[in-house]
């Protein structure tokens, strides 16, 4: 007899389970298991953060935050919900959530003290509180129901919709359900890292905003996350609170379109390279290295991710970044797709002597130039004999590698 496949419910009930198993509080009740947690910290379903679970937190991870004055902070925080747009809403919460509130405190007998008050303690991820309830309503214009959500501080980061292939339904009409929900209620969808939709047999996930066809799966894992259970392992490799934060703090991108903007976040390809370059890198025995791509499996965001973190995190002191390629079309492509990106620190070198100037002025920034610029320039003392290129070669694979001069790396494609 063949194996029978859960209903809805059975999905719900492993996914909850496993969730358990990393680490997550849950929350679950035959009548909706965010009603116990809405009860406990007295949420109506108007609200789509869970503010007196936030106020505690927010008062033990910040020193300037106290009992006394956080619910002027939280007032404020409300209104950064307020948003017309949702991918515009999203960005904004993003970079409160990753950097910081702005926020002016009381000093007893010393004026004010303006301060950035954190709402998730990254460098201490134990501190924060971690929940998944099952059957999250909340009700506005609209009202939406999706199926288990995780909470970080009581803000929702992922919103998961999930269904089962014995009821005729697959991931597909979970994406659908996701996307009306994100319609009829976007303030919900304002904190949200990205969706996750899924049945009996797959796991697709997709940032805030995204259609049908940038929901992606999450097929490989650590070893410590792998299984015989697809769907268990990509729960495990995904959600676990470790890699969910580093994702949220250092692997978002946003990206202006002609037609719509977009919220970028790595495939699980991309993000695992970039944990092995930033591995390699931080040991330091190794000057260079290796990384094969399959013809559209974003090479170009494996290495703009790369030096996101490279520029972002304490690894290197004040690195350098380069990106490398051989014709002028792709250093235009380069450069158009980093001025329509979040990406701050970059620059382009148009010329021999613009090149030289930026690596004498050894600004801690991505540089985008070509490989023929790089002829007889000298780095301090240390000469460039040869650097990899991102090349126009119609080869089935490419190549990323990752170069170095002294202490400061080159990141370079081919």
């Amino acid at each position: 007899m063949a194996n029978a496949q859960p209903s809805e419910t059975g999905v719900q009930e492993s996914v909850l389970r496993w969730l358990d198993s990393l680490g997550w509080e849950i929350y679950e009740d035959a009548n909706r298991g965010a009603t116990v947690l809405d009860e406990r910290y007295g949420r109506q379903r108007s609200e789509v953060i869970y503010w007196d679970l936030l106020a505690e937190a927010v008062v033990d991870i910040n020193d300037e935050l106290t009992e006394d004055n956080v619910d002027r902070f939280l007032n404020s925080l409300r209104r950064d919900l307020d948003h017309d747009n949702l991918l515009d809403g999203n960005e904004a919460f993003h970079e409160i959530l990753t950097t910081g509130k702005k926020h002016t405190v009381d000093q007893k007998h010393n004026g004010t003290k303006t301060i950035y008050a954190d709402l998730i303690d990254f460098e201490h991820p134990e501190n924060n509180r971690l929940h998944a309830v099952d059957e999250f309503a909340v009700s506005r214009r609209g009202s939406i129901r999706p199926d288990v959500t995780l909470l970080v501080n009581g803000i929702p980061v992922v919103q998961m919709e999930l269904k089962s292939v014995t009821q005729d339904n697959d991931f597909y009409d979970a994406i659908n359900d996701l996307q009306e929900y994100e319609e009829t209620v976007p303030r919900a969808f304002i904190p949200t890292l990205f969706n996750v939709a899924a049945d009996t047999r797959e796991l697709r996930y997709g940032a805030v905003g995204a259609t049908h066809e940038f929901y992606q799966g999450w097929t490989t894992a650590p070893d410590q996350y792998r299984s015989d259970n697809d769907m268990k392992q990509a729960v495990q490799a995904l959600l676990n609170p470790d890699t969910l934060l580093d994702l949220l703090k250092h692997f978002v991108f946003y990206e202006e379109q002609p037609d719509q903007d977009a919220k970028i976040v790595p495939r699980h390809m991309q993000y695992y390279a970039v944990k092995r370059i930033l591995e390699r890198v931080d040991r330091g025995g190794h000057r260079k290295g290796l990384i094969w791509h399959t013809q559209g499996s974003g090479k170009s965001f494996t290495m703009l991710f790369t030096a996101k973190n490279l520029l972002d995190r304490d690894i290197l002191d004040a690195p350098q970044l380069f990106v490398v390629v051989d014709t002028d079309k792709l250093n235009s492509q380069m450069r158009d797709q980093l001025a329509n990106l979040s990406f701050e620190r970059w620059t382009e070198a148009k010329h021999i002597e613009g090149l030289e100037d930026t690596i004498a002025a050894g600004r801690s920034e991505l540089v985008v130039t070509t490989i023929q610029k790089f002829q007889d320039v000298v780095f301090g003392k240390a000469t460039v004999t040869k650097i990899a290129t991102r090349s126009t070669s119609s080869r089935p694979t490419t190549r990323s590698t990752f170069t170095g001069t002294r202490s400061k790396p080159g990141l370079t494609t081919n």
